[in-house]
């Protein structure tokens, strides 16, 4: 449980990073407008909530023209605020009508001709816009009567160039459809981008919201489908499923964004409809968790409640089912507040699990009351109830998944030590067996090796020693005369050359067989490969030909090396280019993306295609036709030692223009990374 609890804390910051662009914090500041005029004169950029006192026109559906051609009397209001609380001649204005909005706005100099934008939230429920005289995209019909208005859903973000240091924002609005009226929600003005972000991330958050709930439901209802028993998975699976829904419909945004010109009255009838489906099988799901769901009258009750509220919205329009919802708000903390008693009540059985659920549903609860002062109007913060929302149904679905994770782990536990008691002479009988046969590969692996290493020496010490003996017998026999030391001085190089030769089987024996002791450093691979070539620089030069180094994209990497064994690589390739050489150049090119990879580039006689394969392979010389001696051992050695360092070495040909030896080695990121640099490994 401890490794869950990690877990969930962990996506809680995620998910609280995520919602930080919805606070109400996130953007921009907030000036209050005096009288219908709001003053930015001294201020740019924003985004800026045109909250306080805008110019208030009931029942006259005005234009931009009709305050210039006319004389109209002025009221004022608060915006974001609805107009049902306006009084207005004395009397207290209905939810049902229609009126005016105007707001000026005064701006700074260096606001004229940049693209500007206003966030319009969703306002009940149509409305018509106009900016600077010139009409803008609004959202549904506007009308004086229920029969000419239509209304609609939606977030709308309209750009416009400001020409002057004035704005003129006229809206006419009408609402016939529910409950809420008027501009309820803060309008925003400001740079285009900044509130192009700001509605990106609005569907980016509702997006992750909805995608996590349907994958969380989704997911359950497979647990459910192979475990009937488990019908707590189904209750949370539909309950995650009704809330998806309900994000989806909410105030229309999602849909609007989804689908193509959608029914406002479907939208609100789902939107309601998933709430009371959603509550339904959470009381359910969290009855089954605390183990409470022998207490059916409290759950039948639910049932019948919610299956009454669904009818009702069912079969009345708008304007009447959301009228109920200050009144089901009640039942909404009513609910909350069994819950929370009831896993309160749960943490006295002393299982983390209970104590993990009343806080997050403790945490839920105040979540909900705040989305309901807020829907309300009642307070102006934001919709919290999708952040509480993710975190429950995310702390849910762990402890859910701990529970059957754990039955699950029992009966496989139990099966296991059913299984390992029936059958541990077995396992005895083949864990030795096993044993032998390593053992056995093992001695059988030696004893090839050995063979070959016999069969090997036996072959190329033939030809030393068939020269040796030839030379020898004739100085004895006197038919060779060696006046200069000619032929003794053959000898000696034969001799030289044998104990090399054996000297490298040795070597390559150790490398094969994994019995070579590696001092492994970590170094800096463009300081060291530079060290290398400028110390072997004189030695190529002096055959006349250029000797270059380069490098690309090593900064902050570190190599795992051993020092000794990485240079005998390098010199071999450099002597091994400078032999097949005569003229031109040979470069050593060091690349650090995605691994460090050491080039040798020469523009030598070049390798031809067919003896490219068989060029790492013991005692093989090609069609070596130059003066010096060679064993035929050294790229093997190369290429065991790389494969020690968990690389690889391989060459690329030209006939004619050169070979390119290439050996890679793995790199490890200077940043975060430890490394016992003081360690000697030895590879087995």
């Amino acid at each position: 449980m401890k490794k869950q609890w990690i877990i969930f804390m962990a996506v809680v910051v995620v998910i609280v990073i995520i919602f930080l662009p919805r606070s109400p914090v996130a953007y921009g500041s907030s000036s209050n407008a005096e009288k219908g005029v709001l003053d930015l004169s001294n201020n740019d950029g924003g985004p800026y909530k045109l909250n306080g006192k805008w110019e208030f026109y009931w029942n006259e559906l005005l234009t931009p023209e009709d305050f210039q051609n006319r004389s109209v009397s002025k009221m004022y209001t608060q915006v974001p605020h609805q107009w049902k609380d306006v009084v207005h001649n004395g009397k207290q204005l209905s939810s049902f009508g229609f009126a005016t909005y105007r707001l000026t706005i005064l701006l700074s100099e260096s606001s004229k001709g940049r693209v500007k934008a206003i966030a319009l939230p969703n306002i009940a429920s149509s409305y018509k816009l106009w900016i600077n005289g010139n009409e803008m995209e609004g959202s549904g019909t506007v009308g004086t009567t229920e029969k000419t208005s239509v209304a609609s859903n939606s977030l709308n973000l309209v750009t416009f160039i400001p020409e002057q240091e004035k704005v003129e924002i006229v809206i006419q609005v009408s609402n016939f459809s529910q409950r809420k009226s008027g501009i309820w929600s803060t309008v925003e003005f400001g740079d285009q981008q900044a509130l192009v972000n700001k509605n990106k991330n609005y569907y980016i958050t509702n997006g992750l919201i909805v995608g996590g709930l349907l994958f969380i439901s989704i997911y359950h209802f497979v647990m459910y489908f192979f475990r009937r028993k488990e019908k707590i998975s189904l209750f949370f699976s539909l309950s995650c499923f009704g809330l998806a829904v309900r994000m989806l419909f909410l105030e229309g945004h999602m849909t609007s964004f989804l689908l193509t010109s959608p029914s406002w009255e479907v939208m609100q009838k789902v939107e309601y409809i998933s709430t009371y489906f959603s509550l339904t099988c959470f009381n359910f799901y969290l009855y089954y968790f605390l183990g409470l769901q022998h207490r059916k009258k409290y759950l039948y009750l639910v049932v019948v409640i919610h299956t009454l509220l669904t009818l009702f919205v069912l079969m009345t329009p708008g304007k009447i089912h959301t009228l109920i919802f200050p009144y089901y708000s009640l039942i909404i903390i009513l609910i909350f507040l069994n819950l929370a008693i009831k896993s309160f009540y749960a943490i006295n059985r002393q299982e983390k699990a209970y104590i993990y659920n009343f806080i997050a549903i403790l945490l839920f609860f105040i979540l909900v009351v705040n989305d309901i002062l807020y829907y309300l109007n009642f307070i102006q913060t934001m919709d919290l109830t999708p952040l509480g929302l993710l975190i429950y149904v995310f702390l849910q679905a762990l402890l859910l998944s701990a529970r059957i994770s754990f039955t699950f782990n029992q009966e496989e536990m139990l099966k296991e030590q059913l299984k390992k008691a029936n059958a541990s002479l077995e396992q005895k009988v083949e864990s030795r067996t096993k044993e032998i046969v390593q053992i056995n590969h093992q001695l059988q692996h030696a004893l090839d090796a050995r063979l070959e290493l016999i069969s090997t020496i036996s072959h190329e010490m033939r030809s030393p020693l068939t020269t040796i003996k030839s030379y020898s017998k004739g100085m004895i026999d006197g038919v060779i005369l060696d006046e200069q030391n000619k032929h003794t001085k053959l000898i000696y190089d034969e001799t030289t050359f044998m104990e090399r030769m054996l000297d490298d089987l040795f070597e390559l024996s150790l490398l094969e067989l994994g019995q070579y002791k590696f001092y492994f450093e970590q170094v800096e691979p463009v300081s060291f490969f530079r060290k290398l070539f400028q110390k072997y620089h004189y030695e190529v030069t002096q055959l006349g030909l250029e000797f270059f180094f380069k490098e690309t994209n090593c900064e902050n990497v570190l190599i795992q090396i051993d020092p000794i064994r990485i240079e005998q690589v390098f010199i071999n390739l450099i002597r091994n280019a400078m032999k097949n050489t005569a003229t031109g150049h040979i470069t050593v090119e060091v690349n650090c993306e995605p691994y460090v990879s050491v080039s040798i580039i020469d523009t030598g006689r070049g390798i031809e295609p067919h003896l490219i394969q068989n060029l790492f392979t013991k005692f093989f010389k090609g069609n070596d036709s130059t003066n010096s001696k060679s064993t035929g051992i050294g790229l093997s050695i190369c290429k065991e030692i790389i494969k020690s360092h968990y690389g690889e070495i391989f060459v690329t040909s030209e006939i004619g223009k050169g070979s390119t030896f290439t050996f890679t080695i793995p790199t490890t990121r200077a940043m975060g990374i430890e490394r016992d640099n003081a360690s000697n490994l030895e590879h087995a």
